[in-house]
């Protein structure tokens, strides 16, 4: 290819090109060339540049999923430890209303006193898994129920006062079931039969 190039400048110099001509030529050749390079690496320039756009694309990416995969794996552990606690919360509910039950039955006999330090002594285990509304209906019924077995005899204690100790120990139960959080009963399911008198 310089052969040729030689050959066809040579040529032209024969037949009265002037230099001024060749320097065009040669000036025209060079802004070609530098075109070329210039669109080259211009290109390689957007290459590069692409390249480092996929590499930061790529770490955001893993930086993203790290994140995700963290927030999945803390909240698969939440809800593993609330299951957990949920079942925990059943069974506190459960036996709360044994213990309830077992109170309510005993309000009227000898044994009272011991079946309320059963209900103090579970309750001191037990309260945190108790809903609010459980922990409260709980402890007024074994404090009602301690009270109740001492003044149901007594004639210096109002009616009021003796059916307000009543009514706290009955209507635990209730409370008790309903704040255990369960899926609604049928209406009339809840109520239990506590038609004893006080």
């Amino acid at each position: 290819m310089e052969q040729q190039l030689l050959r066809d400048i040579q040529i032209t110099l024969q037949h009265g090109v002037t230099l001024v001509w060749v320097g065009y030529i040669v000036l025209a050749l060079l802004l070609g060339l530098m075109a070329y390079l210039g669109a080259y690496l211009r290109k390689k320039a957007e290459n590069l540049a692409t390249q480092e756009d996929v590499r930061k694309l790529t770490r955001i990416a893993e930086e993203v999923r790290s994140i995700y995969t963290q927030q999945l794996e803390m909240l698969s552990h939440e809800n593993r430890l609330r299951l957990a606690a949920l079942e925990q919360r059943l069974r506190a509910h459960q036996q709360a209303y044994t213990l309830w039950w077992q109170l309510y039955r005993a309000v009227h006999s000898p044994e009272i006193h011991n079946v309320v330090v059963q209900c103090q002594d579970w309750y001191s285990e037990n309260c945190l898994y108790l809903n609010p509304k459980a922990r409260e209906a709980f402890v007024d019924a074994y404090r009602s129920a301690d009270l109740y077995s001492e003044i149901r005899k007594s004639e210096d204690v109002s009616v009021e006062a003796k059916s307000e100790d009543w009514r706290k120990i009955k209507n635990a139960g209730d409370k008790i079931l309903q704040s255990a959080g369960l899926p609604s009963f049928k209406p009339g399911e809840i109520h239990l039969s506590t038609e004893q008198d006080g």
